[in-house]
């Protein structure tokens, strides 16, 4: 995660207030990782984990990351004015017995 904010509109009928994280996803192995936004979930101050809001704002993609191979985008989440600590959680779906995991903290 490389940033995140409080996004209260999207566009003109996504104003239920977001969580944008800001992710870059690198590969360190040789070998190709398959990555994307279900591999991103948000646990929220109440303790549910939310998957991104399909949204018509530019997200980040799916696809396959050669070795050394990087991507950057944004995800969205619902948050709907809730206040508090959330916890971005990253877990491979494509992996979902492997090592690879992340977790951030962000406040609102």
């Amino acid at each position: 995660m490389t940033g995140a904010e409080f996004v209260q509109s999207l566009s003109s009928f996504e104003n239920d207030g977001y969580l944008k994280v800001s992710v870059k996803v690198c590969n360190r192995n040789r070998d190709t990782n398959d990555e994307g936004p279900l591999d991103w979930k948000l646990q929220t101050p109440n303790g549910n984990q939310v998957t991104q809001t399909l949204t018509a704002a530019p997200t980040l993609t799916s696809g396959t990351l050669v070795g050394g191979g990087e991507q950057a985008g944004d995800l969205y989440f619902a948050v709907d004015g809730q206040k508090g600590d959330f916890y971005v959680v990253f877990k491979p779906v494509s992996d979902p017995f492997g090592e690879e995991q992340g977790l951030w903290k962000v406040t609102l």
